[in-house]
């Protein structure tokens, strides 16, 4: 069971996330997020069946309170949704589109796979120049 003060830590969560304030962190789950505050942090995922779970741990690690797991309607599902918004940059990446499709602006296309799913954009890595003039002394 919860405390009180992590029950409104997660509602202030919430609208601090909705209102852009913080800023969440990817994990190494791509169905968990956190944040670290103060001398702690806060982790909130969804396992597979669609359950939320909210996490209070230390900089050690150590979850010191938890709420869920909860198949929640509610803050917890509504905090990991805007979490996951602000950790993978998805209101940044739709107004970069919008602004592209106004200006009739396109770009090219990621290539696909054999079951034509897009495979990830991939950036060409500079050039690294080579500086030939140097003799080997060996």
């Amino acid at each position: 069971m919860a405390s009180k003060k992590f029950d409104i830590l997660i509602d202030k969560l919430l609208r601090k996330t909705v209102d852009k304030t913080i800023h969440w962190h990817e994990t190494a789950s791509e169905s968990a997020f956190r944040i670290a505050l103060g001398e702690g942090l806060i982790r909130i995922e969804r396992d597979k069946s669609s359950y939320y779970s909210a996490y209070l741990q230390n900089r050690k690690g150590r979850t010191l309170d938890q709420i869920g797991p909860l198949e929640d309607p509610g803050p917890l599902s509504k905090l990991f949704e805007a979490a996951r918004e602000s950790a993978l940059g998805v209101d940044d990446l739709l107004e970069r589109m919008v602004a592209d499709m106004e200006s009739g602006k396109t770009q090219s296309l990621p290539q696909e796979d054999e079951e034509g799913h897009s495979l990830p954009f991939v950036e060409t890595p500079e050039p690294i120049p080579l500086d030939l003039s140097r003799k080997d002394t060996n």
